[in-house]
């Protein structure tokens, strides 16, 4: 039997039509998203083998124990993303850590974490955007972070 589909980010966006997607085709599914109340009820509102867990990939010392009760792993999307309105000349520098946290210390310990539990023919999925591309006012974090996901 096929491990589940793990979605990191599965309660909305691309994350949660993946998850509707592969539940309607009878597959397990776990999504994840911050809030373990919202992740819960965004399951529920899918249906079918869908679960929801709380993980938030800005505390990285933490999600190995959120994905403690994850079985074998077929497939893994990681889509998670935080908004960052930050340019250079007004640096938060608090929210430019928790996306930097968010996106290059938090997928690569979700992979960490799941690796050992990875069918043998498993897949993994990592979302990176397209401000890496394409700079927008505003996406000094985004750009430098979704550059770095290619990286891996």
């Amino acid at each position: 039997m096929a491990g589940s589909a793990v979605i990191i980010g599965g309660t909305s966006g691309i994350g949660r039509e993946l998850a509707r997607t592969l539940a309607a085709r009878g597959e397990e599914v776990v999504i994840t998203g911050r809030d373990a109340e919202r992740a819960r009820k965004v399951a529920a509102e899918i249906g079918g083998k869908v679960r929801g867990l709380a993980v938030d990939l800005a505390k990285p010392e933490e999600i190995a124990g959120k994905l403690a009760d994850v079985g074998s792993v077929g497939n893994l999307v990681i889509a998670a993303i935080e908004r960052d309105d930050n340019a250079v000349r007004k640096l938060d520098v608090a929210r430019a850590l928790r996306l930097v946290t968010l996106k290059l210390v938090g997928y690569a310990e979700v992979v960490h974490v799941l690796a050992p539990r990875f069918d043998e023919d498993a897949s993994i999925v990592l979302f990176g955007g397209l401000a890496k591309e394409r700079p927008y006012p505003g996406s000094t974090t985004v750009t430098t972070v979704n550059g770095a996901c290619t990286a891996w």
